[in-house]
């Protein structure tokens, strides 16, 4: 019984395809137009400040007392 149902369901579905000639709207979509935005964020120039946090050169110093702290036992 359940395939007949889905038969018919289908049956229906095929019919309204007539919505696939409403595609062209997507290009139509101001939201391609939008996507130069994305480059504009001022967050992608940020991006170096990342690169320019004192926890990067802070890492080596972390690794200079380890050596020193093995010395201490010996």
């Amino acid at each position: 019984t359940t395939r007949s149902f889905v038969q018919s369901s289908l049956a229906s579905v095929q019919p309204t395809t007539s919505v696939q000639p409403a595609a062209p709207v997507q290009p139509t979509a101001p939201v391609q137009s939008a996507a130069t935005v994305q480059p504009v964020a001022p967050v992608q120039p940020a991006a170096p400040a990342y690169h320019a946090v004192p926890a990067q050169p802070a890492a080596p110093s972390d690794l200079t007392p380890s050596p020193i702290h093995g010395s201490t036992p010996e």
